[in-house]
């Protein structure tokens, strides 16, 4: 194969395509090379790609075309991302930003690095943003942040969100890197989804740690191919660290561990290094413990509260509406959560790319099975919210690309060889392809569309003012107007008693104010049907106000349905179209 032919393949020339079992050649150079195995330095498991004629277009011959394409793609998925910034600013609109904020300020007043929260942990965000707070402060103000963070809480809300628009941004380039072990086309087009996938923008402006843990998931399935192509301390350490890193973000960065694990085994099947295998599997947990303290001391030396944290979070009453389904059912509720975003066309793809996996032998392939563990291991959880399962998609995203990728590749290589099906199917498959990825973009646009639009709780203000409605007279759910970022039920101060509304610790109390942010979760179980059946006395009584959000209904799997709907939601947007809750207010009768 010439220099010009491999860069055609679009894969390193060191590429692994072999079976799973090791060629009689490779296990007796394997024995042969026994002392340098067991040091862990050799860099030669990885073998030669094969001598298939050359497959996909020339057009990415020379390296700087996909390279440019991929900063392109990276770019446009950072401005995407920058309505989410400012979202709702200076108001905190979301429940769970206040760890990193609260969290960062609080270190920096201490003048220390050690995070003083451990609830999931958050500590990698609240490390970095309380740098940034420094910096920023001491730029913008010439004051200490401390001081200043109760003047401007929208700045720094700002920062901590776009250290997530940045782990977001990186997503794009290491899921071209890990795409382009199975071909340069098939890299491009696993950057561009990671660039524009829906539940990734939706997720990705937020001071939460959701994206950046799946950004350094997808760093850990790169370290695991690495590791596979040149076994060594060097690329296990990165692993280790990288997974080290990610449970500061988050716990379930714990998994990380196993497309880690799949590799050590997969190499050590492949050369029969038993001894490398066993002193990386007993040296791992040690880096990786190491790397933790390095990251995160507290993780370490205050273990007992993070034993309290984890063995307080798992649980059917952990939070309100908790639908206490199987480990089955959470199983289906993330499928149900991320079909609708994959589309019909993207869920063929990926089998269709796990196919060409099994049939090309590709064993990089194998640290993709971190997707489903990661699936399984999280619906063992009693709770569960589509964002935790954010890290799921990496295993079906990379493999749709495989599946574009490789299919295309292929086709090209049959039609420069004269097969007269190959350019129909390429006309066809170019049109499926692209109904696809416009879905994808204009998904992505409209989670985007999302953040740009007006919240209806930021809108209903104006009415308040107007209104005269404060906490003094009004009764309200969270996510509401006036507490628009907790999620404190009405029926706290609202009860129904003999058929009658009363009100408690409000005397005098004109209005009520609901919330779709907060009454379904009643509704979602049996259990309340006390304070369900305060919300249908509530909606008999007199609506004074009411804000809804556009929306052109639920995503379905059916790519057209999908992209009408968010046509028409950006429709709505652009003519002055509302986002958010929809919230209800009423006039309550005299109460006593």
């Amino acid at each position: 194969m010439t220099p010009a032919d491999a860069g055609d393949t679009g894969r390193p020339t060191a590429d692994v395509e072999t079976s799973l079992a090791a060629p009689e050649s490779a296990a007796t150079d394997a024995t042969a090379r026994a002392g340098a195995a067991v040091s862990g330095e050799t860099d030669d498991v990885a073998t030669a790609a094969d001598d298939e004629a050359p497959r996909g277009p020339r057009w990415y011959a020379s390296a700087w075309v996909p390279r440019l394409i991929v900063a392109l793609l990276a770019a446009a998925a950072g401005l995407l991302r920058i309505p989410g910034v400012r979202w709702g600013l200076p108001a905190g609109l979301h429940p769970d930003e206040w760890v990193i904020t609260r969290g960062a300020i609080q270190m920096a007043a201490a003048n220390s690095f050690e995070p003083p929260y451990f609830s999931r942990p958050d500590h990698l965000e609240m490390q970095l943003s309380t740098l940034l707070y420094r910096a920023y402060s001491q730029l913008a103000f010439g004051a200490p942040a401390e001081r200043m963070f109760d003047q401007h809480p929208g700045d720094f809300l700002a920062i901590s969100r776009s250290v997530t628009v940045a782990f977001g941004v990186a997503a794009v380039v290491l899921a071209y890197a890990v795409g382009h072990r199975f071909g340069t086309i098939s890299g491009l087009v696993a950057a561009f989804l990671f660039a524009f996938f829906g539940p990734f923008i939706e997720n990705g402006s937020f001071a939460t740690p959701d994206v950046p843990l799946t950004t350094l998931m997808l760093a850990v399935v790169l370290a695991s191919i690495w590791y596979i192509e040149r076994p060594g301390w060097r690329n296990l350490v990165i692993g280790c660290a990288l997974v080290a890193l990610a449970v500061t973000l988050k716990y379930p960065g714990a998994l990380g561990a196993i497309p880690l694990g799949v590799a050590i085994v997969t190499v050590a099947v492949r050369t029969r290094a038993w001894g490398r295998a066993v002193l990386h599997a007993i040296g791992a947990p040690a880096i990786f413990v190491a790397s933790i303290f390095a990251f995160s001391p507290v993780l370490i030396t205050d273990f007992a509260e993070v034993r309290r944290q984890l063995t307080a979070q798992d649980g059917e009453n952990g939070h309100l509406g908790a639908d206490g389904l199987s480990w089955s059912g959470n199983l289906g509720y993330y499928v149900d959560a991320f079909s609708p975003w994959l589309g019909s066309i993207l869920l063929v793809a990926a089998v269709v790319g796990l196919i060409w996996c099994v049939r090309d032998r590709k064993v990089v392939a194998l640290p993709l099975v971190f997707g489903v563990a990661y699936w399984f291991a999280m619906s063992a959880l009693a709770l569960h919210w589509a964002r935790w399962g954010l890290p799921i998609l990496i295993t079906p995203l990379i493999l749709a690309a495989v599946g574009f990728g490789r299919t295309t590749e292929w086709l090209i290589a049959r039609r420069r060889a004269g097969a007269r099906f190959a350019m129909p199917t390429l006309v066809i498959g170019a049109a499926v392809a692209t109904l696809s990825g416009v879905t994808v973009l204009i998904g992505g646009i409209a989670a985007a569309a999302h953040f740009a639009a007006t919240d209806t709780r930021l809108e209903a203000l104006k009415t308040f003012e107007r209104l005269g409605m404060t906490a003094e007279n009004t009764v309200m759910d969270g996510y509401s107007p006036l507490m628009p970022g907790i999620p404190s039920p009405i029926t706290s101060s609202v009860s129904l008693e003999d058929g009658r509304l009363v009100v408690h610790d409000l005397p005098g109390a004109q209005y009520a104010v609901v919330s779709s942010g907060m009454y379904p979760r009643y509704f979602a179980s049996t259990k309340y049907q006390a304070e369900q059946d305060v919300y249908r006395a509530l909606a008999n009584l007199p609506v004074v106000a009411k804000w809804a959000p556009s929306g052109a209904g639920l995503r379905v799997v059916a790519e057209p349905t999908s992209l009408r709907r968010d046509l028409d939601f950006i429709g709505d947007v652009a003519r002055g179209g509302l986002s958010g809750p929809t919230i209800t207010v009423y006039r309550l009768p005299d109460a006593g």
